[in-house]
């Protein structure tokens, strides 16, 4: 038996891998490999009904043209709408049933640690004061 090799004959597992690291490392030519980045929370809305300041029900937010619910905390009653997303410019539309929609466009800045990471984005918060349906 070699001084490499198990009983049967071949190279342990470990030894196997080394080859194919730096076969992949060597194909990618200074590219960064790594899995997709996950998405941060672009935008957080939280939505008041004015005058009064009171909560809104059945809130949503339309956002590039995708619409989603807002949800309402139990524990406080504000009603809030979340943005998942990257750095980018968001053109959002938030309304209820008996308010008139609010328009709003935010560009969220973003932050990256180093060549191939991840780009976080700067969360941007806003209050929008719904004006109701006359």
């Amino acid at each position: 038996m070699k001084p490499r090799e198990n009983r049967a004959g071949t190279l342990p597992y470990p030894l196997l891998l080394v080859p194919a690291v730096l076969g992949m490392a060597l194909a990618s030519c200074g590219e960064c490999l790594h899995a997709p980045c996950p998405l941060g929370m672009a935008v957080i809305v939280t939505v008041t009904a004015g005058p009064a300041a009171g909560s809104v029900k059945g809130a949503f937010i339309q956002v590039n043209g995708v619409t989603n619910p807002c949800a309402t905390h139990g524990d406080t009653g504000a009603t809030v709408c979340s943005v998942p997303g990257s750095a980018g410019r968001y053109d959002l539309e938030v309304g209820a049933p008996g308010f008139q929609t609010a328009h709003r466009t935010v560009t969220v800045r973003g932050t990256s640690s180093g060549r191939c990471a991840c780009e976080i984005a700067t969360t941007e918060y806003l209050t929008i004061v719904l004006v109701p349906s006359p």
